[in-house]
């Protein structure tokens, strides 16, 4: 079930194409989970009591490509909910993480103001 859960479409920020995640079967899903909106139902539903399987490399690996969501409110629910993970496996998602915060305040540094 929890694979279900997370095999949600998730934008890539490099190309702003669509990656398409699969059931254990390798099905594909249908388009309409590229919404935004069911994506952060998804995150959203994503509670306490499934912390220990989610604590799992591969559904961590999910969780960080979702904080590249174009949904400002889905990425915060997916750092939080990696924050809780945290705990639970630090070896995986602290390296994540600090990746990811690296390539942000990198970006911050070289952007552009008007």
């Amino acid at each position: 079930m929890l694979d279900k859960i997370l095999s949600v479409a998730i934008v890539d920020p490099g190309g702003h194409r669509t990656r398409n995640l699969h059931y254990r079967g390798h099905r594909s899903l249908p388009s309409r989970f590229e919404d935004p909106s069911v994506r952060g139902t998804v995150l959203a539903s994503l509670e306490q009591n499934l912390d220990f399987q989610l604590s799992q490399a591969e559904y961590i690996r999910l969780l960080v490509i979702a904080i590249h969501d174009e949904v400002v409110d889905n990425r915060i629910m997916a750092v939080q909910v990696l924050g809780r993970l945290a705990s639970h496996n630090p070896a995986q998602v602290s390296p994540s993480l600090q990746k990811t915060l690296i390539r942000l305040l990198t970006e911050l540094r070289y952007c552009v103001t008007p």
